[in-house]
């Protein structure tokens, strides 16, 4: 199929090719079928998603869900035009907007995050930044090494909890012990 001379629709024995732009009035794009095909989507460069691209209201999401069509299924994941996720919950703007940017939620059972690493050596962290060239102003480390878990701020380490369970404040050694316990000062 040409328009202008030039080919924008071309049908071969494996599927067909869109040159061009390609709109979907009726609002629904099925992919795959139903036990014998999955679906993928493929970019060569980068890929982006519009939503409200008119400007025209301030409630538009990106949802996905499981186990129905049209949106009719069970909602995992909600990104909502303001840039709030929520997974688990379909209105993160509901919560604090001191705290609604990633909101987890389950309806049964217990929430949680894991930050996980592959070897015994590497560090899982938490940073808090001012900007992009904030090397991480606050954070908080899970040294799997030596099994401590350190607490940060204003870019210095003053918290810390060792694999026995000692707490250390302002040191990250116990050789500081002033009163031979448990407890570590500096």
């Amino acid at each position: 199929l040409y328009f202008d001379n030039s080919k924008k629709l071309e049908t071969t024995s494996t599927g067909a090719t869109i040159t061009g732009d390609a709109t979907i009035s009726g609002g629904q794009l099925t992919l795959g079928a139903a036990d014998s095909a999955s679906a993928h989507i493929n970019s060569f460069e980068v890929m982006t998603f519009n939503i409200d691209s008119d400007n025209d209201d301030t409630n538009r999401y990106f949802a996905f869900y499981k186990n129905g069509n049209s949106g009719s299924g069970t909602e995992l994941v909600r990104i909502t035009e303001d840039g709030s996720l929520g997974i688990g919950h379909d209105t993160p703007s509901s919560f604090s907007s001191a705290a609604n940017t990633l909101v987890l939620n389950t309806s049964s059972g217990n929430a949680g995050i894991t930050i996980s690493t592959n070897a015994a050596d590497q560090i899982g962290s938490i940073f808090f930044a001012e900007g992009t060239s904030s090397t991480g102003d606050g954070r908080i480390r899970y040294e799997h090494a030596n099994n401590a878990m350190a607490f940060s701020t204003a870019d210095t380490e003053r918290l810390r909890i060792n694999s026995s369970g000692d707490v250390l404040i302002g040191t990250s050694s116990t050789s500081n012990a002033a009163t031979g316990g448990k407890f570590y000062e500096a």
